[in-house]
């Protein structure tokens, strides 16, 4: 029954058709609008007896019809009657069939005697099959998998079935198989091209790739892939929402690089310009971006204004992805660099991974988080651990022991993988008991990169990077258990302390949450060593300075017992 206001939301699978004239417009200009307004008038009485026939619910109708049916079969046989309708008439269809579940909201009568449409149909569902309706043929059905098994024992005999493979569908999270229902015989059968919004991809590995060639210089991904899930779905929203530069921010070790790879693999082919991955990692200065730029765009690189010799190169390649890994070194160049780049090519998007916001116009900040440690934090620590010993399983022995071990880390990855790497030698309990040292437990097998060799050596990126003030700022900050307010930093750091949390904030070294800051426990502790250690030096520079001045004060009582240099003779 309908709610208040005649509207009522209700989930239920439907099977929906979509079906498309071709070239609607420019037939249209051709006959004049007299005449085709005539042909339209007849192409929708004709539809319309065919849902009346089948069982179908007319929805919308723009060049097309946006139909509704209770079974599979149903619309199947309106396609077949549609496309041999719109053939008389001289006309060619596009159509799609795909199943899903679908919300019906009723609009009011009020709404309705204004111009809106009685039922209005969301769900996911109704994109999907917009996007296979773009890619199919004139004179083409085609159908996604769930059409598909309803259908197989369903068709007449003279019909056919037949898959085109897989395709990757804008803004879809998985590939989706699509299938072409025709007559036997008499159909094409011919696989739908790539589309604006679709395209053909096959699998490689744990990867979908585009069946066509696209350009790009990603390195391969050596390990399994673990979570993210969410994360990769809310980034490629925001580059399809339009961002053209979305800043990957996280402290170091949360996995930045990994999720913009996949991302890149994951989606290749919406980038017929190409994907193009540039470590900064060895950037210190313009010309190391620069460098590092051009070697990834394979251009030579230009001795007079090579910013702006990039950004036309950039251009030149059209729709493409830049991905500009481990910029926080280089974050006081972004706006000679890529602020340039942005205005320069406007077709193309930049990924930027970073400590350290870039505070320039039109950053999207895109914060990544731990991992979560029940699912995803545990998947990741038994994956690696597999990888030491292939004998290695979480069972109810060991589940609360890795449990905690994903946790005493904060559900970094990095940490995470070099705990993994211990198993070797240690189990899972005797991994939580050395965690009072994970400093000095985390370290990596010879050859990784230095960075990421220890967990001491990622923050210790971090802590170079910072100014002096800040350093001091974090190292204060460390003696708060469990978060602080503003007003306990200020007490404990003095009246810059908002100055300090900002820029700590913008390095990727605090959160807040509910109007507390924080940091990850690991972080912690790394500061709060060097705030002892800045409290040992100014011990020590106390004391040196308390024994200078006793034995100066010593040497005016007894001048005889000092040489010349005031050293004290013997063992005084």
């Amino acid at each position: 029954m309908a709610g208040p206001g005649g509207t009522f939301p209700s989930e239920s699978e439907r099977v929906l058709v979509f079906t498309d004239l071709v070239d609607s417009t420019s037939l249209a200009e051709q006959l004049g609008d007299a005449r085709a307004s005539v042909l339209w008038v007849e192409h929708d009485r004709r539809a319309r007896e065919l849902m009346a026939r089948h069982g179908g619910r007319e929805i919308d109708r723009t060049d097309g019809f946006f139909v509704l049916f209770d079974r599979a079969v149903a619309a199947a046989a309106f396609a077949f009657d549609y496309h041999t309708a719109v053939g008389e008439l001289a006309l060619s269809a596009r159509v799609a069939i795909h199943a899903g579940p679908l919300i019906l909201r009723e609009n009011a009568p009020e709404d309705v005697a204004r111009g809106a449409k009685p039922l209005e149909v969301e769900g996911l569902a109704k994109a999907v099959a917009a996007r296979v309706m773009s890619l199919a043929l004139g004179g083409q059905t085609l159908v996604s998998t769930k059409v598909r098994d309803a259908l197989a024992d369903s068709l007449a005999e003279a019909s056919e079935l037949r898959s085109h493979g897989h395709y990757r569908l804008k803004g879809i999270d998985q590939p989706l198989e699509l299938f072409e229902v025709g007559v036997r015989g008499t159909s094409a059968f011919q696989p739908p091209g790539d589309a604006e919004k679709a395209y053909r991809v096959v699998r490689t590995g744990e990867s979908w790739l585009p069946l066509r060639h696209v350009r790009h210089n990603l390195p391969a991904e050596r390990d399994a892939f673990v979570g993210r899930t969410a994360e990769l779905r809310d980034l490629a929203a925001r580059v399809d929402g339009g961002a053209r530069l979305v800043t990957v921010l996280g402290p170091g070790g949360m996995g930045k690089t990994r999720l913009v790879r996949r991302y890149a693999w994951t989606w290749l082919g919406d980038w017929p310009g190409g994907v193009y991955f540039c470590d900064l990692s060895e950037a210190r200065s313009e010309d190391g971006i620069h460098f590092a730029v051009a070697a990834a765009l394979e251009v030579p690189p230009g001795t007079d204004e090579p910013a702006a010799q990039l950004g036309s190169a950039i251009a030149g390649r059209g729709r493409c992805l830049v991905i500009l890994d481990n910029f926080e070194q280089v974050a006081a160049h972004a706006a000679a660099t890529l602020g340039r780049w942005l205005d320069r090519a406007p077709e193309t998007t930049f990924l930027v991974t970073t400590r350290e916001r870039l505070h320039i116009a039109g950053e999207a900040v895109f914060p990544v988080e731990p991992l979560p440690i029940e699912r995803d934090g545990v998947e990741l620590f038994t994956r690696r651990a597999r990888a030491q010993r292939p004998d290695f399983a979480v069972d109810a022995g060991n589940r609360a022991a890795v449990a905690e071990v994903v946790r005493l880390l904060d559900g970094l990855p990095l940490a995470i993988e070099l705990a993994a790497a211990r198993v070797r030698l240690l189990s899972p309990a005797q991994l939580v008991e050395r965690m009072r040292d994970r400093f000095a437990l985390l370290a990596a097998a010879r050859g990784q990169a230095a960075r990421q060799a220890t967990l001491r050596a990622a923050i210790d990126w971090s802590w170079e990077l910072l100014t002096a003030w800040e350093q001091d700022a974090l190292a204060q900050c460390s003696v708060f258990d469990g978060g602080f307010t503003l007003e306990a930093a200020e007490a404990v750091c003095g009246l810059e302390a908002l100055d300090g949390i900002a820029a700590l904030a913008d390095h990727s070294l605090l959160t807040r949450a509910d109007g507390r800051f924080g940091m990850l426990e690991t972080v912690r502790e790394y500061a709060l060593e060097q705030l002892e250690h800045a409290g040992a030096v100014r011990d020590r520079h106390r004391l040196q300075e308390a024994l200078a001045h006793a034995l100066l004060a010593d040497a005016v009582d007894s001048p005889a017992r000092y040489s010349l240099d005031q050293s004290p003779r013997g063992g005084g």
